[in-house]
């Protein structure tokens, strides 16, 4: 089974505020959304999937498909966001989402939860800083077995899942496709 659709959801940093939509927006916050903006173009440029960004909150996570959440409210911890989602959508939800930026250990969240994955904050600034940075390689946490039939190398194993390296994937988006096209045809009935 591949893809089909993958959702980029970047919470906005509180009710009513929009992130794209502001009239004069700082420069952070351009920077910020340049970057949204580049992640899934490059998402897009990697995959035959529909690949959608949206400024909204995880409870208005459409039902079906690939979440990849980039959690911007400073103090809601996943556990809130997840609590403000409907029943049905809380039950299949953490099998179909990548958390992005998390300071959290991933190894915690993805145990208790059993997401699909999770990007540390470390590694996704990795991602950007590549060039100055002297880690010429990707990582990302996510299921021992989907890293294994991937073939990428992997560290830390716990609970059945671990911490990969992609060495020979030059940016983050390719490795996270590269794991999420193997986590699909590994567990097909998860995006339905």
């Amino acid at each position: 089974m591949s893809i089909k659709n993958i959702t980029v959801i970047v919470e906005p940093l509180q009710v009513g505020e929009t992130f794209f939509s502001k009239s004069s927006p700082s420069p952070k916050t351009v920077h910020e959304a340049a970057n949204y903006i580049q992640l899934v173009n490059e998402f897009r440029e990697r995959t035959t999937a529909n690949v959608v960004l949206l400024e909204t909150f995880l409870h208005e996570a459409p039902p079906m498909g690939i979440i990849i959440l980039y959690p911007r409210q400073r103090g809601l911890s996943f556990e809130q966001n997840l609590d403000e989602c409907e029943p049905n959508l809380r039950k299949t939800l953490p099998q179909r989402l990548v958390l992005l930026n998390v300071a959290r250990p991933p190894d915690e969240l993805l145990s208790q939860y059993r997401m699909a994955a999770v990007i540390k904050d470390f590694d996704y600034d990795n991602w950007w800083n590549i060039e100055q940075l002297s880690l010429p390689r990707q990582r990302m946490n996510g299921l021992t077995a989907v890293a294994k039939e991937m073939g990428v190398f992997f560290r830390f194993e716990r609970e059945g899942y671990c911490q990969m390296i992609g060495e020979e994937f030059e940016r983050l988006p390719t490795l996270l496709i590269r794991y999420l096209e193997a986590y699909a045809r590994m567990f097909p009935g998860v995006l339905q």
